[in-house]
C-alpha cells in the first residue's frame, strides 16, 4: 500500500512539473499560474523524496507539526519560544533515552580490534602460531 501512495506522488509531481512547462509555454502571461504549478511541483517532489522518513515518525509528530506552523505563520514571535523549546526537547531526549550499560570498566572490543588496536595482526603473528 505505501508503495502504490509513493508512486502516485510520483506522478503527481511529474504532471506539476508538466504543467509549469506547458503554462510556461503556452501561457507566458500567467505567471500565477506558473508559480502554482513550480510550488506544488517542488512541494510534492520533496514529499517523495522524504516520504520513507516521514513514515516512521511518530503519529503524535505528524499532528502537531501543522498546527505548530499555523501557529509560527499566524504569530512569527512564537518562533522565539519554539527555537529554545525544540533545543530543550532534544537535550531532555538525549538525557532520558536508555543507556546501555556493559558494566563498570567493561568495553566491547573483539579480540581482532583489540590486537589490531596494539597494533598486532593475528594472521602474521608466529607467537600465535604453534607448530
Amino acid at each position: 500500500m505505501m508503495a502504490i501512495q509513493r508512486r502516485i506522488l510520483a506522478v503527481s509531481t511529474v504532471l506539476s512539473f508538466l504543467g509549469a512547462a506547458v503554462t510556461w509555454l503556452w501561457l507566458p502571461d500567467s505567471g500565477a499560474s506558473l508559480a502554482f504549478f513550480l510550488r506544488l511541483g517542488a512541494v510534492a517532489a520533496a514529499a517523495w523524496l522524504a516520504f520513507d522518513d516521514v513514515q516512521r515518525l511518530p503519529g503524535w509528530l505528524l499532528v502537531l507539526l501543522p498546527v505548530v506552523l499555523i501557529v509560527v505563520v499566524r504569530w512569527p514571535r512564537f518562533l522565539f519560544l519554539l527555537i529554545p523549546a525544540l533545543v530543550g526537547w532534544a537535550i531532555l531526549r538525549r538525557v532520558l533515552s536508555p543507556v546501555t550499560v556493559h558494566g563498570p570498566g567493561k568495553h566491547r572490543h573483539s579480540e581482532r580490534s583489540e590486537e589490531s588496536r596494539l597494533g598486532r595482526d593475528p594472521t602474521r603473528d608466529s607467537s600465535l602460531h604453534s607448530e
